[in-house]
This record gives structure tokens, sequence and C-alpha cells, in this order.
């Protein structure tokens, strides 16, 4: 634990956590490590997995660092849009709200919005692309999470 963080995965390309009802992953400004990114997208649909079975809902926070010196290669978006779309049911009862830090926050809101334009879904969750800390902790914070979904 660091700094009140569980840490779930530790690698030299990245840092998967959870902090006060946050899932947050810090990628590293380092180069695509296949391996890496393969055990990060085991572990990230594992979590989600099990925050639904434990009807734990939480908010994702994704600190891309800077973008343009760890961009990974076509298929690794292939892999990672497949990872959401298995868990896509769960992420829209189980996942609060998205935000995704980094300095090309332009880059990726435009893509977001395009992907969103031809193929949109009625459960999308808030989602906030930014460069600004502040940003991020305002949005994060004001989210309160929503439990109507597992009364007790």
């Amino acid at each position: 634990m660091l700094n009140n963080k569980t840490v779930i995965l530790n690698r030299p390309t990245l840092t998967m956590y959870v902090h006060d009802n946050t899932l947050g992953v810090d990628l590293m400004d380092t180069k695509y490590d296949e391996e890496g990114f393969n055990e990060f997208l085991s572990y990230f649909k594992n979590t989600w997995i099990l925050f639904n079975k434990n009807k734990e809902i939480y908010k994702l926070f994704i600190n891309l660092g800077k973008a343009d010196d760890n961009e990974l290669p076509l298929f690794a978006y292939m892999s990672l849009l497949k990872t959401i779309l298995d868990i896509n049911d769960i992420l829209k009862t189980n996942c609060h709200c998205i935000c995704i830090l980094t300095e090309g926050h332009k880059k990726w809101r435009d893509m977001y919005n395009l992907l969103t334009r031809l193929w949109s879904t009625k459960d999308q969750r808030p989602i906030l692309f930014t460069d600004n800390i502040e940003e991020k902790n305002k949005f994060i914070n004001s989210n309160e999470l929503i439990t109507e979904k597992y009364p007790n």
C-alpha cells in the first residue's frame, strides 16, 4: 500500500491501484511493452469482474502522461477495445465515471467524440479528458457515487 493506495499491478510501464472508490492506472513515459500491456488488460478486466461480483461501484482514472512518448501500436488498441467490449455490461453498472489525464487530451477527446458518433450506447459513463490535475480532481470528487443499482 502506497499513500493509502492498494497497488494491484506494478510494472515498469504502469501502476494500477485502488484508492477511495477509484481504480487508477498510471502509465509511465516508456516505450510500449506487449507482455506488460497484455498483463495489464488481464488485471483490468478481472478487477472489473471482481467489482461486479462484489456489487461495488468505482470511478476510473487513467493517467496517460505524455501520450506522444508512449503511443500504442494499432494491435494494442484493438486488444484494448476487445477488453472494453468484453466488460462493457460491467462498466455500465460498476463504473461511475471516467477521467483521462494526458497532455494529448484534445486528441483523445476528438477520437472519443468520433467513435461515439459512429457507435453510441445509451449507458455511456460521464467522461473527462483533461491535462489539468485540478479539473481531474474536481471531476472525480464532484461525481458522487450512485449506488441505486445495488441496494443493501
